[in-house]
């Protein structure tokens, strides 16, 4: 990519007022609808992707996360970009004993254990998250960490290998409205330097990748987001609807069969859940990946085999 994308363009005033009311609990779907059109206009989406680095279909690479108005707005408010968990501290130290059990068995199933015994035993004596996280990016080569990431599940909690992931062409499944007391999960769009990029090779895939879709950054960083899908019908409008989409083709089939997209252009709950599927099952992830990060998914970048964190 031969810039990153920069932050919208609105004065500090407004866009904080703007970022308040997008993630605020007290907030109508309609007025989160209007603030993400403010913070991420339509035309900077389109100039971003535009220049974002191409998938090996010649479509530019986009990313998307679901994620609670919390994270989201602890994300824009930060200069850095979000790299931990809210509440990662607390977790660890609730699921203590179990990650320490867990990580155990996984080196030895890896075939570490012995190699990073002493490493292992000396983060015992003072198993804090720091610490934690410190051995597992600085002693696993990538490939385990990327293998630690996508099967532990015990971690997903605390934020613990430091990657975040994402989904790579299309959300593979749509946001969550709001319901009662309950704010809805928004799906966050972004356009991701190739570089800050981090995909798990297909030796490491047990199913859930390629259903997934997954690729994975160490932060998410507020000039990386390009648009904020809230609800499943703005989703479904701006995103189903779009020529550009990855899931265009599979909602115009869906199209010609469901009369209340052809009426109203409302799409049903089974019907967005088949579209997705349709798309899932049709479209490999070395489609969508950018054509740069290739020897990772193969397996054959030899930076897979050293540490995230080199001392």
């Amino acid at each position: 990519m031969s810039k990153e994308p920069g932050e919208p363009r609105q004065e500090a005033g407004d866009r904080a007022l703007l970022i308040t009311k997008l993630t605020d609990p007290s907030t109508t779907l309609e007025e989160r609808i209007l603030a993400s059109r403010e913070l991420f206009p339509e035309e900077r989406k389109r100039e971003i992707l535009a220049r974002a680095d191409k998938d090996r279909k010649g479509r530019p690479v986009r990313y998307f996360r679901g994620m609670s108005y919390e994270e989201l707005g602890a994300i824009l408010e930060s200069n850095e970009g979000l790299s931990v968990n809210l509440n990662s501290d607390k977790e660890f130290k609730r699921k203590q004993k179990e990650i320490q059990f867990s990580l155990k068995s996984f080196l030895q199933n890896e075939g570490l254990y012995d190699e990073l015994k002493l490493d292992f035993n000396e983060l015992c004596s003072d198993f804090t998250l720091d610490n934690f996280s410190n051995f597992i990016r600085s002693k696993l080569p990538l490939v385990k960490l990327l293998k630690l990431h996508q099967t532990g599940s015990y971690l997903d909690s605390v934020d613990a290998t430091g990657l975040k992931s994402l989904s790579i062409g299309s959300p593979v499944q749509p946001p969550l409205d709001p319901f009662k007391d309950k704010s809805g999960i928004p799906t966050v769009e972004f356009s991701i330097p190739t570089e800050e990029v981090v995909i798990s090779p297909s030796s490491n895939n047990l199913g859930l990748q390629e259903r997934e879709k997954e690729a994975n950054v160490m932060t998410l960083k507020p000039e990386w987001i390009v648009d904020v899908y809230n609800g499943t019908q703005d989703f479904a409008q701006r995103f189903f609807n779009d020529p550009d989409s990855v899931l265009y083709s599979a909602y115009l089939e869906q199209k010609e069969k469901d009369s209340l997209i052809q009426t109203l252009g409302y799409v049903g709950e089974n019907s967005m859940w088949d579209i997705l599927k349709k798309w899932i099952d049709s479209e490999k992830l070395a489609d969508l990946i950018p054509t740069q990060k290739m020897l990772d998914l193969d397996g054959t970048n030899p930076d897979l085999q050293k540490p995230l964190i080199q001392e």
